[in-house]
């Protein structure tokens, strides 16, 4: 009988080669309700951080909650864990990113520093495409992948659930392959030509927070596909080719 510690090894071996199918075809059979329970573990660990409660003004957080309904795809409002938006206040950084459940965390500095609304349409359709992939709950699979398939072959299902929570309270640190950011910005790219928005503003609102990214990265706070990284200037020249491409059919 091969002892716990090498089966961990020949699962690590045999599965790294395939994660990133196997990651796919677990996170869509995740249930709704482990996916729930992350993301409200996930927002619980973020308010005991410097997360905070949105300070934007009420008339403007009512506007915001507005413009997502709007840019809401129908397809994600009948999702098996609809997307939702959370307006939260998180000190000197311009932050979004989506948790497991659908919920869209927007920060006040993000907010301020965009130049119109279809900018920040952009950002909302960016992260919804990640849910749309199911991009958080792949990289959480990802990350705990072995010792998954260890309990699933030892029948512990129970303790997946908590597997994933542990992975969980890094979420919003989980840095997104190449593959999964162009994904998203492909599903927004797509969503924003529907809706009739402009391009060119959300490649912009990318220029700025990779502009006023350096800090914020080096703080440990900004996620990876905000940096100011090579790759961040390949996608803001994707999205502006796109838009020249809307504009001239």
């Amino acid at each position: 009988m091969i002892k716990s510690s090498a089966l961990y090894i020949v699962l690590r071996n045999h599965i790294w080669g395939v994660l990133p199918w196997v990651s796919n075809v677990i996170a869509q059979r995740i249930p709704t309700t482990i996916e729930q329970n992350l993301g409200h573990h996930t927002l619980t660990l973020l308010r005991a951080s410097d997360f905070q409660d949105s300070t934007l003004p009420e008339e403007k957080q009512k506007a915001l909650q507005q413009l997502f309904q709007q840019v809401t795809p129908p397809s994600l409002r009948h999702d098996r864990t609809p997307v939702r938006l959370k307006l939260m206040n998180i000190p000197d950084v311009a932050n979004a990113f989506m948790l497991a459940d659908g919920t869209l965390i927007l920060s006040d500095k993000l907010v301020t520093l965009s130049p119109g609304d279809d900018a920040l349409a952009g950002v909302m359709l960016h992260e919804m495409g990640h849910h749309a992939y199911r991009h958080p709950m792949r990289m959480m699979v990802r990350s705990s992948l072995v010792s998954l398939t260890l309990l699933w072959m030892t029948g512990d299902v129970s303790g997946i659930g908590d597997t994933l929570l542990q992975t969980a309270s890094l979420a919003n640190e989980l840095q997104f392959s190449r593959g999964m950011e162009r994904e998203a910005d492909d599903w927004a790219i797509v969503e924003m030509k529907r809706e009739g928005r402009s391009l060119e503003r959300m490649a912009e609102i990318y220029r700025r927070l990779s502009a006023e990214g350096q800090d914020e990265k080096i703080k440990g706070y900004l996620p990876d596909w905000l940096s100011t990284h090579p790759a961040m200037l390949s996608r803001i020249q994707h999205i502006r080719d796109a838009a020249k491409t809307s504009y001239s059919q």
